[in-house]
């Protein structure tokens, strides 16, 4: 019920036109080139490109592009975006691609004049139908899953499909290639139809190597299956990490990216079950939230489909972009002095103190639930002491700070929510005793032995979104330090809050 559900939301949004899309998505730095619709605007920011004038500006998301606009990205950038009716383009990095727009009133088309796309195209809705056209091929698109990437050192087009079919066929009048193209097994190509799992490679051929004359002549094309770096390099390059800020979104367009992001997932597992139920099905009852594994979900099942990938290595590949991370931690610390071990008349006179920790975290994913995590930080205790005794009193400010090495297993119970468990070690780096005393009583409440290096228990619970994860650990029984005959002097229950920033 819920995937037919899924499937008349689609159908009712596929009637809408095809042009505009929204950037719901940006890693790094791209630059979106708007059609010059006034000839006679002087605006500083108008750019001339591949002999055509346009406006240029910085995409942000949220922002529209429109028919015929262009977006490029850097070399190590990547723009999603997600068309009204819930088609998808991942601009990879280092590439620059046209917004579909009709020719003739008739055809939709694309034109990818370097890098490289993903998308995810749907058979029913109004983009059905559009050509992706290169300098050295066109590619004709029905509703399907697939990759495509354009080399313009070697002229060379490369098409990728995950899901569906699509037939591709060379420019006519395609560019000299700068560098010549070894040919393994050239084929003189008219059209050529690319099924699920396959990979064409289509090419200017070097002078030497180009055949008798004919209505293709100079270009070649090899299929074959795809492997496994064909599997690392679709997830790779499709995979964004959202680097541009929503902060200043308004609340209306931050639920308008949403809403885009979750008609593109219903989008996917309609296309996935088109071609195998079983799987849009299971996608279908995932909970699935994002495109970015909806996608991951989708290549991994086709690599289970094809036999490209061993069941270990694929999990790797697709179940994270990355298998290790570098971020930052910052907790704040709710300090609970227990002073039953001190010596007789000695006291806190504060119950619940402050404290702050933070530093590097390093994570290292061990398989679909499991994350190992570490890092390097500081963390600073401070509280007050109080001795009093019928001749005198003696006060003392207590402070240290600590070197911190986290170490936690992280179990995913869910997309959203962690269990945490481990210990954080913690060796002293310098730890200071300030008294004052009144009356008869001198001796201050000192401690008698403090020890290098401590250990804090880490039990928690967490929950996160996108690069962000927040822990609610409780610490109990870190012994600061000892007293008399060696017995704990000072020891801290702490509950603190732990946020946590992957990058």
């Amino acid at each position: 019920m819920k995937l037919f559900f899924f499937t008349l939301v689609l159908l009712a949004l596929g009637q809408k036109t095809f042009a505009d899309a929204m950037i719901t998505s940006i890693q790094g730095t791209v630059q979106v080139l708007h059609v010059l619709k006034d000839s006679k605007d002087n605006s500083a920011n108008k750019v001339l490109f591949e002999g055509q004038k346009y406006l240029s500006e910085k995409a942000k998301v949220g922002a529209k592009v429109q028919a015929g606009d262009v977006v490029m990205s850097n070399s190590d950038s990547k723009a999603k975006l997600i068309f009204e009716h819930g088609d998808l383009f991942v601009v990879g990095s280092g590439s620059a691609l046209t917004i579909p727009q009709s020719q003739g009133g008739k055809d939709k088309e694309s034109t990818i004049l370097y890098g490289n796309l993903r998308a995810v195209i749907n058979k029913d809705g109004p983009l059905s139908g559009l050509k992706i056209r290169t300098p050295s091929a066109v590619a004709g698109i029905r509703g399907t899953d697939f990759f495509v990437s354009f080399n313009s050192t070697s002229s060379q087009t490369e098409l990728k499909v995950l899901r569906g079919e699509v037939n591709v066929q060379p420019e006519t009048k395609g560019p000299t290639p700068s560098t010549p193209i070894p040919s393994e097994t050239p084929t003189r190509l008219a059209e050529v139809t690319v099924k699920t799992g396959e990979v064409v490679q289509i090419a200017v051929m070097a002078k030497a190597d180009t055949p008798t004359a004919d209505t293709h002549s100079g270009l070649t094309s090899t299929v074959k299956t795809f492997s496994v770096s064909d599997f690392n390099e679709v997830t790779s390059e499709s995979t964004v990490h959202n680097s541009d800020s929503n902060a200043g979104l308004s609340a209306d367009m931050l639920s308008a990216v949403k809403e885009a992001e979750h008609l593109a997932v219903l989008n996917v597992i309609q296309d996935v079950t088109r071609y195998n139920g079983a799987a849009g099905k299971k996608m279908a009852e995932a909970n699935i939230t994002s495109i970015e594994e909806a996608n991951q979900f989708a290549t991994h099942e086709l690599a289970a489909k094809v036999g490209a990938l061993e069941e270990p290595v694929a999990k790797k590949s697709v179940a994270s972009s990355d298998a290790t991370s570098w971020g930052q931690w910052f907790s704040l610390m709710a300090e609970t002095l227990d002073t039953s071990s001190f010596a007789s008349g000695v006291s806190s006179n504060s119950s619940i103190t402050p404290g702050f920790a933070g530093g590097a975290s390093y994570t290292i994913r061990l398989g679909d639930s499991w994350k190992l995590k570490s890092g390097l930080g500081l963390v600073y205790n401070s509280f007050n002491l109080q001795q009093s005794t019928a001749t005198g009193s003696n006060t003392g400010a207590y402070s240290s700070m600590y070197a911190a090495v986290p170490l936690d297993f992280e179990f995913s119970a869910s997309e959203k929510y962690r269990i945490l468990l481990g210990a954080t070690p913690m060796a002293k780096l310098f730890s200071s005793l300030n008294s004052s005393a009144s009356g008869t009583l001198a001796a201050q409440p000192a401690f008698t032995t403090e020890p290098g290096v401590t250990f804090a228990p880490d039990i928690g619970f967490g929950f996160g979104e996108k690069h962000w994860s927040y822990y609610f650990l409780d610490q109990p029984q870190v012994i600061l330090n000892t007293g008399a005959n060696g017995a704990p002097a000072t020891k801290l229950n702490i509950i603190s809050f732990r946020a946590e920033y992957d990058y």
